[in-house]
Order: C-alpha cells, then sequence, then structure tokens
C-alpha cells in the first residue's frame, strides 16, 4: 500500500495522549495508530480513544503489556486499561467476510492494506505506522484524506450498510458528532438500506449497542436529529420526539439525571417498541435498574402528561409519580408544553425539599395499630407535604398521620 505521506508530528502528539507512553513503549514494526483515532489527530481534535492494529498475533504483543486486559479472542481483539487510566483498544490486522446481510463476520488474518479496506467509512481507513523505519507513515485509502479535507462521510464499498447495518447509527453518530456531510452515493446507500430493512436483520441488543454510544456523545440533541434525518427512528419502530421537548426534559433532570435513561423513554413512549414491554428490553441487553426506570417511566407516562397538562396539584401528581424516577417524571413534564414544563419544575423543586421525619414505628410508639393503613398514612402526609399543605416538624407530621388513621389512612 502506498504510504499518504510522513507524520511524525501526528506521532508525537499521539504518544504525549493519555496511554500514549503505552503506546510508544510498544512501538514498532507492523504495529499502527488505526480508525478515529488517527482521523481525529488530522483533524486537530483529542481523539476520543487509542485504537491499534497489529499484524502479528494479538498474544505477542499482550504478553509486554501491563494493566487490566480484556481479551475477545474469536476476533483476536483486545482492551487493555493502562495505569493512567486509559483504555486502548488493540486488534489483529485482518479481512471479514459476512455469510449473509447483518451477520457477524467471520474474521481472519491479513494485512493492513486488507484491513483498511474492511472499514466503515474511508476518513477511518486510516493508519499510522509507530515504530521501525516507516514510524510516523501515515496509510490509507486513495480518496481517505480528500474526503477528509472536504469533511465528508464516505462508506468503502456498496454493500457496507447491508454487510453491517450497524453502520447506519455510526454514520449518524459521525455526522452529528463532526459535522461532517453525507457523499452522496452514500446518503442513496443509507436511504435504501432503511427502506429495504437492513436494520431487521441485526439483533436489537447489536443496534441498541450502537445507539447507546450516540445517546452518550456530549450533543445529543444533535445525535437525535441526525438519527432522524437518516430515517433511523422510524425504521428502528421508536418515537420521533421533538427537539424542544428533549431539551427541556434534559434541562429539568438536570446533571444529575441518568440520560439514557430519559432518552430511552423519549425514543419509546407512545412507539409500537413500547407495546412490546419487558420483553423487548430484555432482548435489547439492558441493566436491570434502567429496565425498571424505563419501564415504569412508561406505565405512568399517560396519566402524567395529562396531569402536567391540566396543572393538577402536586399531591395527585405525586401519587401518580410515586416509584416513578425524576427522568420519566421530567418527559412527561416536557409533553405536557412549556406550562406543563413549568409545573413540572416547580413540582420537582417542591418535591426534593419534602421529607417525612417519622416512620411506622414513630407511629407505632404513639399508639397505632400495625397494618397497611400506616403506609397509607405516610403516603398522604407525604403528599400534603409536597402540596405545602403540611410542614416539615416531626411533631406536625405526627399529628397529621395520627389523625389521618383515625378516618381511616385515606387524608
Amino acid at each position: 500500500m502506498p504510504p499518504l505521506g510522513s507524520r511524525s508530528d501526528l506521532l508525537e502528539r499521539a504518544f504525549a495522549l493519555p496511554g500514549g507512553q503505552t503506546v510508544q513503549a510498544l512501538a514498532g514494526p507492523g504495529l499502527y495508530l488505526v480508525g478515529g483515532t488517527v482521523r481525529d489527530l488530522l483533524l486537530g481534535r483529542p481523539p476520543k480513544e487509542l485504537d491499534l492494529v497489529v499484524e502479528r498475533p494479538l498474544r505477542d504483543l499482550l504478553t509486554r503489556l501491563e494493566g487490566t486486559k480484556v481479551v475477545y479472542g474469536s476476533f483476536e481483539t483486545a482492551t487493555v486499561l493502562t495505569a493512567d487510566g486509559a483504555a486502548i483498544d488493540i486488534a489483529r490486522s485482518r479481512r471479514e467476510r459476512y455469510p449473509h446481510p447483518g451477520a457477524l463476520p467471520e474474521v481472519e488474518p491479513a494485512g493492513l492494506e486488507e484491513d483498511l479496506w474492511r472499514r466503515d467509512f474511508t476518513v477511518n481507513a486510516l493508519a499510522l505506522a509507530t515504530g521501525g523505519p516507516q514510524a510516523g507513515t501515515l496509510y490509507g485509502l486513495p480518496t481517505s484524506l480528500a474526503d477528509l479535507e472536504a469533511r465528508r462521510l464516505e462508506v468503502i464499498h456498496p454493500r457496507s450498510f447491508r454487510d453491517d447495518p450497524t453502520r447506519l447509527v455510526r454514520l449518524a453518530r459521525y455526522h452529528a458528532r463532526l459535522s461532517f456531510a453525507l457523499g452522496a452515493q452514500t446518503a442513496a446507500w443509507a436511504a435504501a438500506a432503511v427502506a429495504t430493512g437492513a436494520l431487521k436483520t441485526v439483533s436489537c441488543q447489536r443496534i441498541v449497542n450502537d445507539l447507546r454510544r450516540n445517546l452518550g456523545e456530549e450533543d445529543p440533541l444533535g445525535q437525535l436529529q441526525a438519527l432522524e434525518r437518516l430515517g433511523l427512528l422510524r425504521g428502528l419502530g421508536l418515537a420521533r420526539p421533538s427537539q424542544g421537548a428533549v431539551a427541556g426534559a434534559l434541562a429539568l433532570a438536570g446533571g444529575e439525571g441518568d440520560r439514557l435513561l430519559l432518552l430511552g423513554v423519549a425514543l419509546l413512549a407512545g412507539s409500537p417498541r413500547a407495546a412490546r414491554g419487558l420483553e423487548f428490553l430484555y432482548r435489547c441487553g439492558l441493566e436491570r435498574p434502567l429496565i425498571r426506570g424505563i419501564a415504569v417511566s412508561l406505565r405512568a407516562y399517560p396519566a402524567l402528561v395529562e396531569l402536567f397538562s391540566n396543572r393538577a396539584p402536586f399531591a395527585a401528581i405525586h401519587r401518580a409519580s410515586r416509584g416513578v424516577p425524576v427522568e420519566g417524571i421530567a418527559w412527561a413534564a416536557a409533553c405536557a408544553g412549556p406550562l406543563g414544563l413549568r409545573h413540572g419544575a416547580a413540582y420537582l423543586r417542591r418535591r426534593a425539599k419534602a421529607t417525612v421525619a417519622i416512620s411506622g414505628k414513630d407511629l407505632l410508639a404513639a399508639g397505632a395499630s400495625p397494618g397497611p393503613a400506616l403506609g397509607r398514612a405516610l403516603a398522604a402526609v407525604e403528599e400534603q407535604i409536597v402540596e405545602g399543605r403540611l410542614g416539615l416538624s416531626r411533631g406536625e407530621q405526627l399529628k397529621a398521620a395520627l389523625a389521618l388513621l383515625e378516618v381511616g389512612g385515606d387524608g
């Protein structure tokens, strides 16, 4: 493969990055920085990760590495966590063959040139030699640098999206992250792949693994917009939330909120996928706490939207949102329009300050009879606090709870 030039300056910058000293210690013939790492160095951006490819068995390299190693044997790839907190992804250079559309590839060792030709986009088909006589030499496909200079995303061959439809999700990710345009032919191939149902040939879990990386980017609104523009939300059977509602909900949930949970609710509320319930969420490989948060939020969503739309009393909202995470509440409030969002913000501020200072033990000690009425009384006390009809003092709350128990705990 003819080199694209010598860029020893890129190598020096890479060695100065977190994890770079580890790469420098390993540097030698047949070891290359590759993919997005080289792309970002050429763009003058800090790379999000360090990716290496090696033209020899991976075990030869791993024996020289210190740090925590996670090895994926079937694809001869590994992730190494270095002492300075960096994650380095290493892979044996290879060629790939897809037995059928959407299948995991069958791989076998190959040289660097074939490894670059198997990649997703031309701007990612770049490699930088780390050592030996070629140290600092840049390699890539014939159009890699031209596409990078034009800030254009192009796939490498016409079958790309059919072979691996998760590349459609990656196309949206880079489109939003890098603000790169789509090449005309790539845009046409992407539209055809979505229209012919290419996404249905891939497991839900593989799609979600890529999709959550999009939603974890610095600009989630831009990512959602890119996914929508490419027709991926419709193609995946997901809802198409408005930018305004997403922005409002993210602001309302605040920096402490779980963004993935909130966006998961936003993409599922009202979508065909939501009707499949927990089975669908488990099949996507989501973590159990995340599944529970999404499921509870989706069940409460219709009632909460109506309550926020009507600017219902806080006590009624509190009753309907019991057990619902703040992200689910924020999304319902955002979907109720500007006034509903403002009402939701006021409710969450009040709820954050509402502290029940008494417990069932306090009620029993005061002479109440054991039973489920105690829990109902405490819940009613909490609703009164949120409503602003009851203060935070322990004595005041105890008196109110005992009064509620005398009338059956219904408040």
